[in-house]
């Protein structure tokens, strides 16, 4: 059985590995459903905000030398506010509500237990720091889309097995630039969310 590394960091540590979670970042988003292409020109490593966050959290997964994965999270109220505010409009607590931010695995590394692994640390920080609820998002895309993989599962059903339902009251709403488009459009994001209490 494969045997992975895991490191995690907290606060300002984070500023250590900003640079490797937006290597996986911009390499695994690009896949679908999220197709995200960064933009050149301004290089903006959003990883950083980590680092000025008092209860943020990084997960990072080696396998030997090879980073193979990583998970971020935070507590809402640190959040910047195209994430923090439609929580709040929704009324949610952001003392009381721990978002998890990105969860990064490469293709290779899927399946191992990583995810599971990812899952339970996160919880288990939310848990820590006195959070009542723990959320993330994740985007909508048609079934009909052409960029989606024959193979692709959505992880609704693992999701919920977590304890993590949709929540339709979260109007999240992000622009980023698709893989296959020539500009940036608005997307619809759907908040999932997990009682702690």
């Amino acid at each position: 059985m494969q045997k992975f590394r895991y490191e995690i960091y907290r606060g300002s540590e984070t500023a250590k590995v900003a640079d490797s979670l937006y290597y996986l970042a911009v390499t695994v988003f690009r896949e679908f459903p999220y197709l995200f292409e960064p933009n050149p020109e301004t290089k903006e490593n959003h990883m950083e905000r980590y680092a000025k966050m008092k209860n943020s959290f990084a997960l990072l997964i080696y396998d030997g030398g090879k980073l193979a994965g990583a998970s971020t999270a935070s507590l809402l109220k640190e959040e910047v506010d195209m994430v923090r505010v439609p929580y709040e409009n929704a009324g949610f607590d952001p003392d009381k509500t721990f978002y998890f931010g990105e969860s990064m695995l490469l293709p290779e590394y899927r399946g191992m237990g990583n995810y599971k692994k990812i899952m339970s640390e996160r919880i288990n920080e939310a848990v820590e720091s006195g959070a009542n609820k723990a959320s993330f998002i994740s985007v909508v895309r048609p079934d009909n889309h052409p960029l989606k993989p024959k193979d692709y599962m959505h992880l609704k059903s693992i999701w919920n097995r977590y304890g993590f339902f949709e929540n339709p009251h979260v109007n999240m709403k992000w622009t980023w630039k698709d893989v296959d488009k020539p500009q940036a459009d608005l997307k619809s994001l759907t908040a999932w969310v997990k009682d702690l209490t």
